[in-house]
């Protein structure tokens, strides 16, 4: 390695290998490629991180894959109550088949902020979601939301406020 006098090193050396510690360095616009960064107090401003990278807490960031729970039912009963029970599990993407006018029940234990069904008609006709002990757009959830079989034939049902459903879509 080529340095001048005094320990200063040359624009093009490489840096040493002496076990230097690099402390809170801030990089912007930087390309880091199998880079480990141990240092805390780190700042990365718009990094590009190809491959798997530990960063100052040792958690190594990799892109996630996010799948949704899904569920094929056959709707039943004419009531609330009385329609097919779905799952608390959510989100959830169901599709339900029966007879024109069945229903389903969402679960009440998944009426908290943040809950969300996709909810697809593959009946033969009208498919009826029910809340009971909760509301659907404002309304009692032993009345129906009627999804019909024409259009998208899809509804979104979900959750913001503990105990209310806001239903829409099958435009």
């Amino acid at each position: 390695m080529a340095s001048s006098g005094g320990g200063v090193f040359l624009p093009n050396d490489p840096p040493p290998s002496t076990g230097q510690v690099i402390t809170n360095p801030t990089i912007t616009g930087g390309t880091m490629t199998g880079v480990t960064v141990t240092s805390t107090g780190a700042t990365l401003t718009a990094p590009v991180i190809a491959g798997a990278a530990t960063v100052a807490s040792g958690a190594t960031l990799t892109t996630p894959t996010v799948l949704l729970t899904t569920a094929s039912i056959t709707a039943t009963g004419a009531t609330g109550g009385a329609g097919y029970a779905m799952s608390a599990v959510a989100p959830q993407v169901v599709v339900a088949t029966g007879t024109s006018g069945a229903g389903v029940d969402l679960a009440t234990g998944a009426a908290v902020p943040g809950s969300y069904y996709v909810i697809n008609n593959a009946t033969t006709g009208v498919l009826k979601i029910y809340a009971v002990g909760g509301t659907i757009n404002g309304t009692t959830g032993t009345t129906a939301f009627s999804l019909t079989a024409t259009g998208n034939k899809v509804a979104h049902a979900v959750c913001a406020v503990a105990g209310q459903w806001l239903i829409f879509g099958n435009t």
